[in-house]
């Protein structure tokens, strides 16, 4: 199994029921029917680890806030 990671896509379209995610060097072709089906696992993941993401930073806003305030 071969892993194609895309930091950044630049081009995104739709033809023969297939969806083009396309970055500098990369391309990756998705079957449509296939993806829609996987779409709402798909959008609860992303959704997951974005509230992860936003969550660390929060932290890190307040252990910064925290400290920078104690010196003054």
């Amino acid at each position: 199994m071969e892993y194609v990671y895309l930091d950044n896509t630049h081009t995104i379209f739709s033809e023969n029921g297939e969806l083009h995610l396309i970055s500098d060097d990369k391309t990756v072709v998705i079957n449509c029917e296939n993806f829609y089906n996987d779409l709402p696992y798909i959008v609860e993941l992303i959704m997951k680890a974005r509230q992860e993401t936003t969550e660390l930073i929060e932290e890190q806003l307040i252990q910064i806030i925290t400290t920078k305030t104690k010196t003054l």
